[in-house]
């Protein structure tokens, strides 16, 4: 199971590069630096999430699997507020690329699985 949510966070990087590139050339470094900042954001709650679920297996597990579940999704969120508001006070960084980037890679979080699991057909 850690294989397949390192997989999820490998395309999310990958995929979530693509508007911190558009920022760094098209508005700047500093642009840039706040794009990857938001991808950061997402990326560092998302692996919290991950160890959490993926702590405990099996059938016999369950109730700890919720109860972990439950604890990465809090410390998920107060990780996410706490990088906004470093990004916002101490680094200074445009809210704009900031956000946009944190949204796309949300949303990347998200559509993954889906694409992950469709099946190629192919005939011969």
């Amino acid at each position: 199971m850690y294989k397949k949510a390192l997989n999820l966070i490998k395309w999310q990087t990958i995929l979530g590069m693509a508007p911190v590139i558009l920022y760094f050339f098209y508005a700047g470094a500093a642009a840039g630096f706040a794009a990857l900042y938001g991808l950061l954001i997402t990326l560092v709650a998302n692996v919290i999430v991950a160890f959490f679920l993926f702590r405990q297996q099996g059938a016999l597990a369950a109730g700890k699997i919720i109860r972990f579940f439950y604890l990465g999704e809090a410390l998920k969120i107060i990780a996410t507020i706490l990088m906004f508001l470093l990004a916002v006070t101490v680094f200074k960084f445009s809210f704009l690329p900031l956000i946009i980037s944190f949204i796309f890679s949300q949303i990347i979080w998200y559509f993954c699985p889906l694409l992950a699991n469709k099946r190629i057909k192919t005939t011969v």
